[in-house]
């Protein structure tokens, strides 16, 4: 797993360095990569690299810690407050800060709020990788082709032809038989707008479109294949293409 990229803004240099020493020390899953005296010199910063945490006093000159949020539409970072003070607890929450740690810094909170920073990291991988595997589903479909599973890419079909119970998928690759008719099919891609049923028979991908033939209502795409386009659908869509 990789380390929590970490900046400290505090306006007392000697305050920044004990921090910096303890999550060295304390926390080898953090790795501070800078800091700040002013709250505008670590938005800059922010502005420009990628973070995971800001560890933040509040009083400071200029701008108070709390006023970090003015400077962002969207904040994809955490904050863990550290500061003398602890009548900004309700800023801090109000604010969605992950821990709030009082000076001097105790080293078993430091390290309370170190586990809360690793576990938030590995629920966001975890999330990441269950979007990944939905992502991956959604873009394809699941057919039975002679007996076998197989999963195919949606982007890969050039056309699917109709044939009573069964249909036809065309894709860059080679062809399939699959145990499922036109109607199922479409079913499942009415959420891919480059799929169009032109046909009782056929579903073509937009993408893979060489040349229409209007009087014969051939569709000429990719591959060779010739699909056709019904009359009743001719108008809307010689419009979808704009022919």
């Amino acid at each position: 797993m990789n380390k929590i990229r970490a900046i400290i803004v505090d306006d007392e240099a000697s305050a920044r360095e004990n921090l910096a020493l303890l999550i060295n020390r304390f926390c080898p899953n953090i790795e501070v990569l800078s800091s700040f005296n002013l709250l505008k010199k670590a938005v800059d910063y922010l502005q420009n690299n990628e973070v995971d945490v800001v560890f933040l006093d509040v009083e400071m000159p200029e701008h108070a810690g709390y006023e970090i949020v003015d400077f962002f539409d969207e904040i994809n970072f955490d904050i863990v407050f550290c500061t003398a003070y602890d009548k900004y607890a309700i800023k801090a929450f109000e604010i969605s800060a992950i821990d709030y740690l009082l000076k001097p810094v105790d080293i078993t909170r430091l390290k309370q709020a170190a586990e809360k920073l690793q576990e938030k990291q590995l629920f966001r991988i975890t999330q990441e990788q269950v979007n990944q595997i939905n992502s991956s589903f959604r873009n394809t479909i699941k057919v039975m082709d002679r007996g076998e599973r197989v999963l195919l890419n949606k982007t890969d079909i050039i056309a699917i032809e109709g044939q009573s119970a069964y249909s036809k998928i065309y894709t860059l690759d080679k062809n399939y038989t699959a145990s499922k008719n036109i109607a199922q099919l479409e079913e499942e891609l009415v959420n891919d707008s480059f799929f169009y049923r032109s046909q009782k028979s056929w579903i073509v991908n937009l993408n893979y479109i060489d040349k229409v033939n209007k009087t014969d209502k051939i569709i000429h795409l990719q591959q060779g294949i010739d699909a056709k386009v019904s009359r009743q659908k001719s108008k809307e869509f010689y419009e979808l293409i704009n022919l």
